[in-house]
């Protein structure tokens, strides 16, 4: 019986002791630190106006991530929301620019096919960023559909913390992946 016990008490200790978490360091000086990744697109402007859509980075403190692409001779310009760390609510700026996308969306005249995407940080478990990630999708979704867009047009995706644009460890950089990127399917 006595074995038993001890065996116990030794299976709980390694049970215990392999539930490790994450270690990450801070940056002190990361507020004071812009992010800044070089665009793929930067030139988007010299292009003949048949280009291919994609992702162009903005030039804020988030370094917004924009989609444009060319539907019916129009250009469609998308720019990504941010949310608050472990959010999924819109903030009264996020608003504006939701409805920026909406209407942006409804000027094509059509129903178009679009593909929110719901990213989130690094932190928490991949089940939890996964869901968050979609809430946040929703929440654009929700907006979308508030300002006329068609929700069956809609489709949502959460990459959870696969999908970053900044793999530094500091807050500015996991701000930039709390986000809802916007894409326009052809």
């Amino acid at each position: 019986m006595r074995k038993l016990g001890l065996y116990s008490v030794v299976l709980a200790a390694l049970l215990v002791g392999g539930c490790t978490q994450k270690s990450v360091q801070v940056d002190s000086d990361a507020s004071s630190q812009g992010y800044q990744e070089t665009s793929k697109l930067d030139a988007i402007d010299s292009l003949d106006m048949n280009f291919v859509s994609g992702f162009k980075d903005g030039g804020d403190w988030r370094n917004d991530r924009v989609f444009e692409t060319m539907i019916d001779g129009k250009l469609v310009r998308l720019t990504s929301l941010y949310f608050p760390f472990d959010k999924f609510h819109l903030t009264p700026d996020m608003v504006t620019r939701a409805k920026d996308n909406s209407s942006s969306i409804l000027a094509i005249g059509r129903d178009v096919k679009i593909t929110l995407e719901g990213n989130t940080d690094e932190w928490g478990t991949d089940e939890y960023n996964y869901a968050l990630g979609l809430k946040r999708a929703n929440t654009a979704k929700v907006a979308l559909v508030a300002d006329g867009v068609n929700e069956s047009t809609i489709s949502m995706v959460s990459f959870g913390e696969g999908n970053p644009v900044c793999t530094e460890k500091t807050r500015e950089c996991w701000k930039m992946n709390r986000r809802v990127d916007y894409k326009v399917l052809p």
